[in-house]
C-alpha cells in the first residue's frame, strides 16, 4: 500500500461524499481481544453514522445489554432496527 489513508463513498441525501479511515493506509497492530474489538466496532459504526448523517446508533455490548451468553459481542440499535453482533476469534 502507498501509505495513505483509503477513502470510502457515504451516501449523504442523495449525495455523494467519502470520508477517511485512520489507519487504513497500511497494516496496523489489530485488536488483541474480543472487547478491543468491541469498542472498535462501536467507534466504527458511531464515526460511519456520523459521517453519513443517519440516526445515531445506540451501541452496548453483550454485558451491558444483559444478553444472556458468555460470547463477546455488540446489540446496535438504528432507530427501530437492532442487530446483535457475535465476536468469535478465530485465531
Amino acid at each position: 500500500m502507498n501509505g495513505r489513508s483509503k477513502l470510502y463513498p457515504v451516501q449523504v441525501e442523495g449525495e455523494t461524499r467519502y470520508v477517511t479511515v485512520p489507519g487504513s493506509g497500511g497494516l496496523q497492530p489489530g485488536p488483541d481481544s474480543e472487547a478491543e474489538l468491541e469498542t472498535f466496532l462501536a467507534e466504527a459504526i458511531e464515526a460511519y453514522a456520523e459521517a453519513s448523517e443517519v440516526a445515531r446508533p445506540q451501541i452496548r455490548s453483550f454485558a451491558e445489554a444483559g444478553v444472556l451468553t458468555t460470547k463477546h459481542g455488540l446489540v446496535v440499535r438504528i432507530g427501530a432496527t437492532e442487530f446483535q453482533v457475535t465476536l468469535v476469534r478465530s485465531r
